[in-house]
């Protein structure tokens, strides 16, 4: 099959969105979410972003393990951002180091979503242990260390 060929099966199956929902993770871990025509362009994005930011400063936006978005004239199915995505806020000086980054009446809206919110090892559990796996293994919280697996111990 010829390279030709194959790309017009690629755009051939290759699914068409009309909407794209795009997030923007802050540094404080506060998340603005918009949606925008899958035809828009990405300056749209950042500009949507500025005007909800508390104080004007440079910033870019970039998808986790990017580089940022630079191509401000692509369309958002372009730029590979459909039919969702999650784009982290990253100040371009110090200058906007304090959070809260957005607008008072956007920051006095804000609603928690789902469990993902809740700070984990916190709620009952005072053993560090948050529940158990299907085998019987304890599940710890993320960043708590179980220490010195047990063939290592045995040598001591």
């Amino acid at each position: 099959m010829t390279k030709e060929a194959r790309d017009a099966e690629r755009l051939k199956a290759k699914r068409i969105y009309r909407k794209c929902m795009v997030r923007v993770r802050f540094p404080d871990e506060v998340m603005l979410q918009a949606s925008f025509a899958s035809t828009a362009p990405v300056s749209a994005v950042l500009e949507w972003v500025s005007e909800c930011l508390r104080s004007p400063a440079p910033f870019e936006l970039a998808v986790a393990r990017a580089p940022p978005l630079s191509e401000l004239s692509l369309t958002l199915e372009q730029a590979e951002l459909c039919p969702a995505a999650l784009l982290n806020f990253r100040s371009a000086t110090a200058e906007m180091v304090e959070p809260p980054y957005l607008v008072p009446q956007l920051m006095s809206a804000l609603t928690v979503m789902g469990d993902e919110a809740v700070p984990i090892g916190e709620g009952g559990e005072t053993d560090g242990v948050m529940g158990v796996e299907g085998d019987g293994r304890p599940v710890r919280p993320r960043g708590e260390r179980q220490g010195a697996p047990a063939w290592m111990r045995q040598g001591k």
